[in-house]
């Protein structure tokens, strides 16, 4: 999924690719003035932000079940990132991370989503 703001462009070549194909792309707020490749689809990827501060599909989005390609590296159905697991969102936390004399580094590391 790719969200831009109204004044970029979404996609810039210095050199047209060749013999290269793009599937299953899903754009957000791209200007219908320019013009995308063929594998693009301008839709709502309907991503609600969570308690932790992460971009999420709803149950509605249509990215779930969305993943195009036989690629081998990415067996998955939906497209876009994978939802973090447990451990990655305690990261994002600044738990149970470091030597464990240092305390207290969810008050000093700030992600902002």
């Amino acid at each position: 999924m790719v969200s831009q703001a109204a004044s970029s462009t979404m996609l810039t070549f210095t050199d047209q690719p060749i013999n290269f194909t793009y599937q299953g792309n899903i754009v957000f707020d791209v200007p219908t003035s320019q013009q995308l490749p063929a594998g693009f689809t301008r839709q709502n990827p309907k991503y609600t932000l969570t308690a932790d501060g992460i971009y999420e599909p709803t149950s509605t989005s249509p990215v779930l079940g969305a993943f195009v390609g036989n690629y081998p590296f990415a067996a998955t159905a939906d497209a876009g990132a994978p939802k973090l697991d447990a451990q990655h969102r305690d990261l994002l936390k600044a738990q149970n991370i470091g030597p464990g004399f240092m305390t207290g580094l969810g008050n000093s590391l700030v992600i902002n989503p």
